[in-house]
């Protein structure tokens, strides 16, 4: 959907997503990360998007400043502005490698916050829109849960996008930024 314009991330311009898919499809194994920044006191919240990287423990005071370098670097990271994502491929997690000439088991599972929306999951095989589902709005944390098989036509590459419609007040303080013509 991103490659035939069907979903932009902003109308007539494209965005950061689209660089990455294409990269990818290049061959350039890119870590995706997410980040912020403000320019103000009051204007721009910072701290979303945020990083979920995997790690052995999660205890931040056992954590060790190289396995976290090594995870980013085996793309073991999931860019997030809320949702918790897990995605297996035949038991192998994100940024993981597998090699199989048949059908494949994936699993995901999204987890949120009760205050947060979550409308659907998407996913991505070599940057094509491949399967998506319908989220039903419900107070719990586990959002959505599916496991079913795949039979990948060449050597592919995924990537589970988890969106939704509504905006994150008043956690976040929702800001419109105008079109500018470059």
């Amino acid at each position: 959907a991103l490659i035939d314009g069907t979903y932009t991330l902003a109308p007539g311009i494209e965005g950061h997503v689209d660089d990455w898919f294409t990269l990818l499809n290049l061959g350039f194994r890119f870590t995706v990360l997410g980040n912020s920044d403000t320019h103000g006191l009051t204007s721009v919240e910072s701290g979303c998007p945020r990083n979920f990287v995997m790690s052995e423990t999660d205890d931040p005071a056992f954590l060790d400043d190289q396995a976290i370098a090594d995870a980013v670097k085996e793309h073991r990271v999931v860019a997030s502005y809320g949702p918790f994502v897990r995605f297996w491929i035949d038991g192998e997690p994100i940024g993981g490698e597998i090699v199989s000439d048949q059908a494949i088991t994936m699993e995901i599972d999204v987890q949120a916050p009760t205050w947060m929306g979550v409308d659907r999951v998407e996913l991505y095989e070599n940057g094509t829109l491949i399967r998506e589902w319908d989220v039903e709005d419900a107070p719990i944390v586990e959002r959505f849960h599916e496991t079913f098989t795949h039979t990948p036509e060449k050597d592919s590459w995924y990537v589970v996008v988890v969106a939704g419609d509504d905006d994150m007040f008043p956690v976040l303080t929702p800001v419109e930024i105008p079109y500018v013509d470059l």
